[in-house]
């Protein structure tokens, strides 16, 4: 589905309205409703939508988000622009591209760089693949300020949640591009990806 919305953007008189995707790692939509009541109250509030079709196809989060970020399989992209472990996914078929090219404003998020999508035990991005790339700033923060690793993600920077860091900078985001077209994909994985109850906390 998401393929065939950008295949559409082909036509700017098409698509007039913003896209912001906030992913939460490890968590279910029945998790979710069970751990965040309040935030789910607000996210139907505000008329956010569920994907309610979108189904694990893997066993962790690459092969699940690559589907929805490229129409691809994990095995097709590998095949088609990342061939070999130190090849970067500079010139991979990203959705963020589809929208970049007909004029949104484009950025993508993750808030545990070690575990991040694109780069765990792959090269990551030689050039920021959108307007806004927050792992830049989380990579550094993460090395200097970022203690608490229970396990994988570090859960603070400074004084304050990481998870908590990244909503902050989404909504600095939503907020400045207000008035303009923009596409934001984001997702949080310092508080969830190792505790499943954690976002009960």
């Amino acid at each position: 589905r998401v393929k065939a919305k950008a295949e559409k953007l082909s036509d700017k008189n098409v698509i007039d309205f913003n896209i912001l995707i906030l992913g939460i790692d490890a968590v279910s939509r029945l998790n979710f409703y069970r751990t965040m009541p309040l935030t789910l109250k607000i996210l139907k509030d505000i008329g956010a939508v569920e994907f309610r079709g979108y189904n694990k196809v893997g066993d962790n989060t690459y092969p699940n988000l690559i589907p929805i970020l490229s129409g691809l399989s994990e095995n097709e992209l590998s095949t088609l622009c990342v061939p070999r472990k130190n090849s970067s996914f500079d010139d991979c078929p990203l959705i963020w591209k589809r929208f970049k090219d007909v004029g949104y404003t484009t950025a993508f998020g993750e808030d545990a760089s070690s575990i991040s999508l694109f780069n765990y035990l792959k090269k990551g991005f030689v050039e920021a693949p959108t307007d806004y790339y927050w792992r830049t700033f989380n990579s550094r923060a993460e090395a200097e300020i970022g203690h608490e690793k229970h396990l994988n993600a570090k859960l603070c920077l400074g004084p304050r949640m990481t998870v908590d860091v990244l909503l902050g900078y989404i909504s600095k985001f939503v907020q400045m591009l207000k008035n303009n077209l923009f596409f934001g994909f984001f997702w949080e994985t310092s508080l969830t990806h190792d505790c499943l109850n954690y976002p009960i906390l």
